[in-house]
């Protein structure tokens, strides 16, 4: 997995929060609070590094009882975000309001499924043994944090055609296709 790569699905995987964005920029519409937005940006971002460092962390335990099959756990990892990503873009995002955002439990909760993606991520490159992992958590927290404060701040301006739905297609389909030109270089 070369750095081209890893920009392009981490890139991917932070579709997720800019849907999440664009819903709660939606919901609270132009009355956003610039801190509530910052705040948001920021509970996201912290939280998908925590599950990608996480990931990372219990793959690397685990990679002396798995080290038979590491590319074909990464090839599961990166097949699952695809899936997750095409299938989020046919259900609804779950969305914040401007509550939610100041009691901190359901944005929480919102938080970690979203990190979902990146808990796997953080395990595939574990799996992979590159040494991307700084630079994957460096640019995990600031395209989610630039995705959901973008979201957020503009999602009241997006029209009907549910744009960030079509991105989440979109990128679960590249992501499709990094997958299987992942297993493709696999020396089988």
């Amino acid at each position: 997995m070369g750095i081209l790569t890893l920009i392009i699905s981490l890139i991917c995987i932070a579709t997720g929060t800019f849907a999440l964005g664009v819903m709660t920029g939606r919901k609270l519409g132009s009355s956003y609070k610039k801190d509530a937005a910052l705040k948001t940006s920021f509970v996201f971002a912290i939280m998908n590094v925590l599950a990608m460092a996480l990931a990372f962390i219990i793959g690397r335990l685990l990679f002396p009882w798995l080290y038979n099959s590491p590319h074909w756990l990464v090839f599961v990892m990166l097949f699952l975000i695809s899936i997750q990503l095409i299938l989020e873009s046919i259900e609804r995002s779950p969305s914040l309001n401007f509550t939610d955002i100041v009691q901190n439990t359901y944005m929480i909760k919102v938080a970690i499924q979203t990190a979902l993606p990146s808990f796997f991520f953080g395990f595939a490159i574990a799996m992979i043994r590159t040494g991307y992992l700084a630079a994957a958590l460096l640019l995990s927290a600031l395209f989610t944090f630039f995705t959901v404060l973008f979201g957020i701040v503009h999602g009241n301006t997006f029209n009907q055609t549910v744009l960030h739905s079509r991105m989440q297609l979109i990128a679960g389909i590249i992501m499709l296709i990094v997958t299987i030109r992942f297993l493709l270089q696999i020396n089988i």
